[in-house]
């Protein structure tokens, strides 16, 4: 079986991130593609990424901390929320 996905709507700001809208006529699912993903993922910084953050968590691999358990979720947390702070503003917006 294949995929009939039929764009239904773009959009396209000058210093956002654009998207488009397809619809699967089979499921009647919506998806929805960003513009820059595909050439995100073909650039050099992607990988760069990708490698640098390999080779951080690689290393912290062999770390043991020894802390209490509340402030490990402390720490978790202020580490997710800067995380997705950083996708937010960074990746999403575009600005």
């Amino acid at each position: 079986m294949s995929n009939n996905l039929i764009p239904f709507y773009t959009y396209n700001e000058n210093d956002r991130l654009g998207y488009s809208l397809f619809i699967d006529m089979q499921t009647k699912e919506t998806f929805r593609f960003y513009d820059e993903t595909r050439v995100f993922l073909r650039s050099g910084k992607y990988w760069t990424y990708y490698y640098v953050t390999y080779l951080a968590l690689n290393q912290l691999k062999g770390i043991q901390l020894f802390m209490s358990s509340r402030l490990a979720l402390i720490f978790y947390v202020i580490v997710s929320a800067f995380g997705f702070c950083l996708g937010y503003f960074y990746l999403y917006n575009k600005k």
